[in-house]
């Protein structure tokens, strides 16, 4: 059972983080219940971080864009080769400007991750700040400082491309770099596991639209292998594999070894 009194003296911000289908919104609500037998919680979601009033001129203006321009897509140039015609016309401007729209592209979604990375920031400073104040976050989800990883940095330098676009583009991957160093670490971490047999067939019993397949399950848990965020100490592993009553049984002690000692 929960203590009045915290040994540092404030709440904490638990993050919850492992593949998908390891059960992290539903653990993330019992939390929030046996939290809420005493403290102020708060459950936050940083895969799906709020709308700040910094970006959401972007999320109202790129529909609009890809509207427009309706090639604009995360995609890369690949396989295209310039090839002569019988009548001796080749088809190189069409391969120019397939590429300067693949390069828009990559452009318009370097900006979009920003957008994202300034959003997490945003909610897990103030996470923070409400930890400070005794309330305690519950956080589905929690970037790491693996490039690549789940709702980490996305963009790499391309030091081998020229051009104002690439330059563009470069200046958004160092600026999301740094907007992601600037995310503070959470105070306990959940790293939960389940195989991935397990994994599909839970992801199979979703009652939900538009449903992920198999595929996407398999590249989500390469994504998410070895979370690491600077500064996180105290990171507890759990076996969803396990029953649901042992698996929250298992989480709460784990908070409870790191809050009060035990």
């Amino acid at each position: 059972m929960l203590e009045h009194k915290l040994v540092n003296g404030r709440a904490a911000v638990i993050a919850l983080v492992g593949p998908e289908a390891t059960g992290k919104s539903t653990i993330a609500l019992e939390l929030e219940n046996w939290l809420a037998l005493m403290y102020k919680v708060r459950v936050v979601h940083a895969g799906k971080p709020p709308t700040t009033w910094l970006t959401r001129p972007v999320h109202i203006l790129l529909p609009l864009i890809k509207a427009v321009f309706p090639k604009i897509r995360t995609s890369r140039l690949k396989g295209h080769v310039v090839t002569q015609s019988a009548s001796g016309t080749s088809n190189s401007d069409q391969c120019d400007k397939s590429r300067r729209s693949i390069r828009l592209s990559l452009l318009v979604n370097a900006f979009w991750a920003v957008c994202v990375a300034w959003e997490r920031r945003q909610l897990l400073v103030w996470s923070q700040k409400a930890a400070n104040n005794q309330i305690f976050i519950v956080c589905d989800r929690y970037p790491s400082y693996r490039v690549g990883a789940v709702d980490s940095t996305r963009l790499t330098i391309k030091r081998e491309q020229k051009g104002i676009i690439s330059a563009l583009y470069n200046q958004l991957a160092r600026m999301e770099s740094r907007i992601y160093q600037q995310i503070p670490a959470p105070d306990i971490v959940l790293q939960l596991n389940v195989s991935l047999e397990t994994a599909k067939q839970r992801n199979r019993d979703r009652v939900k639209v538009d449903k992920e397949g198999d595929g996407y399950i398999e590249s989500r848990r390469r994504q998410i292998q070895d979370w690491h965020c600077m500064g996180s100490e105290v990171i507890h592993y759990i076996d969803t594999e396990q029953p649901f009553v042992d698996t929250v049984k298992h989480a709460i002690e784990a908070i409870e070894s790191t809050l009060y000692g035990g």
